[in-house]
């Protein structure tokens, strides 16, 4: 009899763990493909048409695929909706972080906010940009001004440009079409062409030029130069429109646990937007 009520005991235990098991809440399945249909560099205004192919693919685990022009490995988390991970590219990973709903993915990676969706998703609570300017699709619009120079021995602050000459008829102006239009004082406007996902800039022959795009300034790199351009209405022009600065620039100090090196810092010389993000 007693080995009854123990075998009856242990079977009952038993049935208590699979039963309780049985009620554990899963995760939601969000495996699958999210296509990009929409990216902005100002979220408040609204999403604008992708300018290039793009897409996510969670296949499990806590890992997928994220593509945008390449496909890199990623790594992700679900906390309820909120959507976190980093995707690496040549052993360079970046975070991106927002959120994954009704089969519909919105996230922020560097200064890009973009939208994805699985098929047949309901994007119709995504808001997208209205009244886009005749021929743009969804890209940079607007005219920078060069605001400094700087290699490694001097640096050209605006009103040093100012007084040499260079300031006035420096300009990079973006179509929002991938097109635009790069010159420089005393010479004749050249037609360009931009790839705004990678952030480089082909002259009419062809020639590569990277940039960074940051809160309304560009940065160039052309041969050992640093150029930093700032949007044409930007405050900092007023600030900085007398009293011309021409000097050595200062070392730079490489904050401790960055993981940064000199080199890269340098090439933010004159770009405080830039520095800023870096040394944050």
């Amino acid at each position: 009899m007693k080995k009854l009520r123990a075998a009856l005991a242990v079977l009952l235990s038993l049935t208590l763990v699979f039963g309780l098991a049985g009620c554990v809440e899963k995760g939601p399945d969000v495996k699958g493909k999210y296509i990009c249909v929409g990216e902005t560099y100002d979220l408040p205004s609204g999403y604008t048409e992708p300018w290039s192919e793009g897409w996510i693919e969670i296949t499990g685990n806590g890992k997928g695929v994220f593509y945008c022009g390449f496909e890199c490995d990623m790594k992700w988390k679900l906390d309820g909706e909120a959507f976190t991970g980093t995707y690496e590219f040549l052993g360079i990973s970046t975070d991106f972080e927002g959120t994954l709903k009704n089969g519909v993915i919105e996230i922020k990676y560097g200064d890009m906010y973009a939208a994805y969706a699985l098929e047949g998703a309901d994007t119709s609570g995504l808001k997208f940009a209205e009244g886009e300017p005749e021929g743009s699709e969804g890209g940079l619009t607007g005219t920078f001004v060069l605001y400094s120079i700087s290699d490694n021995e001097e640096f050209y602050d605006y009103a040093a440009l100012k007084e040499l000459g260079l300031a006035d008829g420096s300009y990079v102006t973006f179509n929002g079409d991938s097109t635009g239009v790069f010159c420089m004082a005393g010479e004749d406007p050249e037609d360009v062409t931009f790839d705004e996902v990678w952030e480089y800039m082909y002259d009419e022959s062809g020639n590569e030029i990277g940039y960074v795009y940051s809160e309304g300034s560009l940065t160039f790199w052309v041969d050992d130069m640093t150029l930093v351009f700032v949007a044409e209405d930007s405050d900092l022009l007023e600030q900085f429109s007398s009293g011309g600065n021409i000097s050595d620039p200062e070392p730079v100090d490489v904050p401790s646990g960055s993981g940064l090196d000199a080199d890269t810092l340098d090439l933010y010389l004159g770009d405080w937007q830039g520095m800023s993000e870096y040394y944050n």
